[in-house]
């Protein structure tokens, strides 16, 4: 279709033609995006975008020619609470007997997207398609400022103007009446307007027309929720001027926003909280913990981008902007921000826990290994922390000499403990190491560590009063563990659990550590020698 369009001038196309370009683009909004609106759409469109773009245009009908609908139907999910990661959640689209998808939302609709990720273009792509189809007669778009808004206007308008492939399929749209960077008019009747947070929105009325969509692109930014003073002033605008100026009398009628959270008491979050809203919250990844957009986000990527906010105290923001989850210090058992990040030297004793995995599933937690130091004064270092997805019994081994090795070679004087939990397969796994101690001539004891307290439990009890105490050092920015002090218990736990396990192997020596006082002159010089045999840090 797109190949024969380019091919084609406008004098080229019959009358049967333009019918045929015509009727076909309505049929599928994606092709229509993809060939008339080529320009933006340099990609093709992902099952994100295509869910997004049914909910937008409440049509489900072009959605099983691209097929994903399992993760259309499993992702785009409401929610009474959208930040209750303990709700199971009802999907809106559902799979009918005739391979069709049906859709279920509410009048009003929020889904909440990783900037960057395309909504803003896909938000006038489809203002585009219901412009020329008629599918709404007056949208009002908000922006953040009304510069912003303005800006998204006036791209829309340009491919009106200037859209050689629309205007040889549509003709020219261009109507009579308001035609700037605030409004404009097309032939058919249909109207757009353009305003920003805060500005002129009740009493819009054009031709006789209200606004029949409202739609809030984004309308939230760092300043307009960086105090309780400024987020109350954006829901009172929102409540008493955006929400009373929707057509009522239009059963078809409603409000679509689109954003990013930006903070735990955002606009995004006082409405989508509410029943009158359907609600979806999106993030980066997926389900199974692969990117939405790969083009946009790698793993890779995501992995640099959470060390980064990690190193600057940040991990909060990090989910906002790239998970849209509400982080809460307040009521986070682990928070990160208890970590001391003073690198304590001179040990008392080690401890090297590994906590193994069978599962290659995406999903599943990791094999992961820790090595936790306890000091004088009481207090804890972790050392090392370390984890992989997909571990054989004898690469679970080795990764257990290499890292027993290491630790005991920069702190050959230091008792270091070492233990790796049994549990049913996981006792072959402590024969290998056996069998390899006796074939290397590298003896070191090695506890079998069974636990019959339930995992969380245990996991609160050993690390929330070390953390909240501040006695609990970390060497270096642990990323993973610390983002799993924040999701606990919610999200993965296995890197938690192993540090843990660190803590309760060396419960035995608290009492004694807790007795001795820090050598302060002796903490100035580096305890630890490197492998060339100089002192300093690792």
């Amino acid at each position: 279709m797109s190949s024969l369009t380019s091919a084609l001038g406008p004098a080229q196309l019959s009358s049967e033609d333009l019918l045929a370009f015509q009727e076909a683009y309505y049929r599928d909004p994606v092709e229509f995006m993809q060939s008339v609106l080529g320009n933006w759409f340099t990609s093709p469109l992902s099952w994100v975008h295509r869910g997004w773009l049914a909910i937008l245009l409440r049509r489900t009908d072009f959605l099983p020619k691209y097929g994903e609908l399992d993760k259309i139907i499993s992702h785009f999910v409401y929610k009474e609470n959208p930040w209750d990661t303990a709700e199971k959640g009802k999907p809106l689209f559902q799979l009918e007997a005739d391979g069709n998808l049906s859709l279920t939302v509410t009048k009003n609709t929020e889904i909440m997207m990783p900037r960057g990720i395309g909504k803003t273009t896909c938000f006038n792509g489809a203002i585009i398609f219901m412009a020329i189809y008629e599918v709404r007669h007056f949208v009002l778009l908000i922006g953040e400022t009304a510069t912003h808004a303005s800006q998204q206007l006036q791209n829309i308008r340009r491919e009106f103007e200037e859209n050689s492939r629309l205007k040889a399929i549509y003709g020219n749209l261009k109507g009579t009446g308001t035609w700037n960077n605030d409004q404009i008019e097309l032939a058919n009747g249909f109207v757009l307007a353009a305003t920003g947070r805060g500005g002129q929105v009740r009493g819009r009325n054009v031709n006789g027309h209200r606004p029949d969509l409202i739609a809030l692109d984004d309308v939230e930014d760092e300043e307009s929720v960086a105090t309780a003073e400024q987020r109350q002033k954006t829901l009172e605008w929102f409540m008493s001027s955006v929400t009373p100026a929707i057509a009522e009398l239009d059963p078809a009628s409603g409000i679509f926003l689109s954003g990013t959270l930006l903070h735990n008491e955002a606009l995004l979050v006082q409405v989508g909280r509410d029943p009158t809203f359907t609600t979806v919250v999106l993030g980066v990844l997926d389900n199974e913990g692969q990117p939405v957009f790969p083009s946009y986000m790698s793993l890779e990527k995501l992995e640099a981008k959470k060390a980064f906010y990690s190193r600057q105290g940040k991990l909060p923001h990090f989910y906002l902007e790239f998970f849209n989850r509400l982080v809460s210090e307040d009521t986070m058992k682990l928070n990160p921000a208890f970590v001391q990040r003073e690198v304590l030297l001179r040990p008392l004793a080690l401890a090297l826990c590994h906590d193994p995995a069978i599962s290659k599933k995406k999903k599943s937690d990791s094999a992961t290994f820790a090595v936790v130091g306890l000091y004088p004064a009481g207090r804890f270092q972790v050392e090392d922390v370390w984890g992989a997805i997909g571990l054989t019994p004898q690469e679970a081994r080795d990764k257990l000499f290499e890292l027993h090795r290491k630790w005991h070679g920069y702190a050959a004087e230091v008792p270091l403990y070492c233990g790796i939990e049994t549990v049913a397969y996981q006792e072959a796994l402590y024969d290998l190491c056996t069998e390899k101690m006796a074939k290397e001539d590298y003896w070191f004891q090695l506890e079998k560590l069974k636990f019959n307290q339930e995992k969380g439990a245990r996991i609160l009890g050993q690390l929330e009063p070390r953390y909240k105490a501040r006695v609990v050092h970390h060497r270096r920015e642990f990323g993973e563990l610390e983002s799993q002090m924040m999701e606990f218990p919610a999200g993965h736990d296995d890197y938690l659990d192993v540090v843990a396990m660190c803590f309760s192997l060396l419960q035995p020596l608290y009492a004694a550590a807790a007795e001795k006082e820090v050598d302060r002159e002796a903490a100035e010089g580096s305890y630890y020698k490197s492998e060339a045999g100089a002192t300093g840090g690792l």
